[in-house]
């Protein structure tokens, strides 16, 4: 009898936060899952942390990388391979769940069409009772993420996605694995390959979002996203390029939006700070609506 939930957990580096982590899926109120452990050749004491846990009646598989991968969707698609369930859940190593997460999310998918659900997810350092609530996507529509909703994923995706990644956090997502076919697994993306990822998952069905906070994502420096991680100039492309492929699922030309306007900023700060190098590749990368919005005003950032 298959599991009905398949947990791919990927892990880099992430020793201090395994323990929090794994205690808050093995104690989920729905029980009916396996867990894949995954390991992108950590350099601390992951590993051994991992294997801890290989005899635990949960884990159907512990695998680790020979080499680190450079990007965190390789271990995605080895996950993929290796689900047995219904549904996959992406539990990133740093982050926790509320224990009733899996119990309200698998309840979502009603009929067939709903291909993903997902939760609201709040960020916390290292306290999750003084968790904050996301609102990268208010800009866009304020309240949106405050009450509960079924609807058409290409309708999202013109409403919010083409605009900024719609599923804010990983590990606040369940999906159908039948519909990972024809779906491209983003492992060339280092930062944002999840946006695009869930943009084609959009374009399959219907999506569910649950306004209750279920999945809590930590803040960290040693998060891949983190400043101090990030190559600013490498973040940047990847965010350009996923704008353009996301637009073109919509059939829609990539243009100057108001709603970009945080990508524009981006930009224009990176290029203040290496100008030679920015107008390189802002002439390369970017559409000739964002260059004159980036070109026409005087550089004013530090």
């Amino acid at each position: 009898m298959y599991p009905k939930v398949s947990i791919i957990i990927p892990n880099y580096n992430h020793q201090k936060f395994l323990f929090q982590r794994l205690e808050s899926i093995f104690n989920q109120t729905y029980q009916d899952f396996e867990v894949i452990l995954l390991d992108d050749c950590s350099t601390d004491d992951s590993w051994r942390i991992l294997q801890s846990y290989a005899n635990h009646p949960k884990v159907s598989h512990i695998e680790r990388n020979s080499q680190n991968s450079g990007s965190p969707f390789g271990l995605w698609e080895k996950g993929f391979s290796l689900a047995k369930g219904k549904f996959i859940w992406i539990a990133e190593s740093d982050d926790v769940a509320a224990l009733n997460f899996l119990e309200g999310l698998v309840a979502k998918f009603v009929s067939k069409d709903i291909v993903l659900a997902h939760c609201r997810s709040n960020n916390f350092t290292e306290d999750m009772n003084h968790s904050k609530k996301n609102n990268w996507l208010d800009d866009l529509d304020k309240g949106f993420q405050d009450k509960d909703y079924v609807e058409d994923g290409q309708w999202l995706l013109k409403k919010i996605g083409i605009f900024k990644c719609p599923v804010l956090n990983v590990s606040s997502a369940i999906f159908r694995k039948d519909i990972l076919k024809n779906i491209e697994i983003p492992k060339s993306f280092r930062y944002s390959g999840d946006w695009f990822f869930w943009a084609q998952i959009f374009m399959k069905g219907k999506i569910v979002y649950m306004a209750d906070t279920r999945n809590y994502f930590r803040i960290h420096s040693g998060s891949a996203t983190s400043s101090e991680n990030s190559n600013n100039w490498i973040k940047l492309k990847e965010y350009t390029k996923v704008v353009k492929k996301t637009s073109k699922l919509v059939n829609q030309k990539l243009s100057y939006n108001v709603n970009y306007f945080w990508l524009l900023l981006y930009w224009k700060k990176a290029i203040y700070k290496q100008k030679t190098t920015g107008l390189y590749y802002s002439i390369k990368y970017l559409p000739i609506t964002f260059l004159i919005q980036i070109y026409k005003f005087k550089f004013k950032y530090k």
